[in-house]
């Protein structure tokens, strides 16, 4: 009887040990298969949103580590992602749970947006003036484009390039500028304000710019070199 009293005594911290690793282990986890899906899910939805019924997308989102415990939500997960300009690549949802036992991960994943963009229709030299027979459309991913890119016409037309373009090469904004307005050597027209009084004549310009740089120009009749703003084709500004 001693004994048997003596070996009731001795398991009872044993038992109790035993209801807790129980206990622990029923603690429901989060299926991290189904995480993944739900930040596929939210991006997908995110990525379709009327703001962007002119492109397409894929959408990989990475694995999760297998070893990562996380308690099961309670309450609806919350979704968090940071592309402002929906410009995809790669990119990162904070998932959290905010229930009382509160999480939070971030996914990693790759998001490629496609576009109908501006190409060059054929090879295009260096100083091209773009024309509509100079440019198509391709659909690309632009999600890898790091310079800006152009989807419209009107955007690109009368432009110059600053470099020549193979076929199919996307236009982007590092590889167009505005045109030349005055060349060295033009007759342009001055138009100069003083005080209340306006006057144009004529100057020589000394060098070539576009509309908005600051150039030197020759009054072809008083033969002051003045500098003068480019206001437009063969016009230019000054104050005096």
């Amino acid at each position: 009887m001693i004994r048997q009293h003596l070996h009731v005594r001795l398991s009872r911290p044993l038992l109790a040990l035993a209801l807790v690793l129980i206990a622990a282990t029923a603690t429901a986890q989060q299926d991290l298969n189904q995480l993944k899906t739900a930040a596929e899910d939210f991006l997908q939805k995110h990525y379709s949103q009327p703001k962007n019924s002119s492109s397409s997308h894929e959408i990989s989102v990475a694995g999760l580590d297998p070893r990562l415990r996380l308690s099961q939500c309670s309450v609806p997960l919350t979704f968090n992602l940071r592309d402002m300009n929906d410009n995809g690549g790669a990119v990162s949802v904070k998932v959290a749970c905010e229930d009382e036992q509160p999480w939070s991960i971030y996914i990693s994943a790759q998001v490629s947006i496609y576009r109908d963009v501006l190409v060059a229709n054929a090879p295009l030299g260096r100083g091209t003036l773009i024309e509509q027979a100079s440019i198509t459309q391709q659909r690309l991913n632009t999600s890898s484009m790091r310079q800006g890119y152009f989807t419209s016409p009107e955007q690109v037309l009368g432009l110059q390039l600053r470099r020549p373009l193979a076929a199919g090469e996307p236009l982007r904004s590092g590889v167009l500028e505005q045109p030349l307005a005055v060349v060295r050597g033009d007759i342009v027209t001055l138009e100069s304000t003083t005080g209340a009084i306006q006057v144009a004549t004529q100057a020589e310009a000394l060098s070539s710019g576009r509309v908005g740089e600051q150039i030197r120009v020759r009054n072809t009749s008083s033969q002051k070199v003045v500098n003068a703003n480019i206001l437009g084709e063969g016009r230019v500004g000054a104050n005096f």
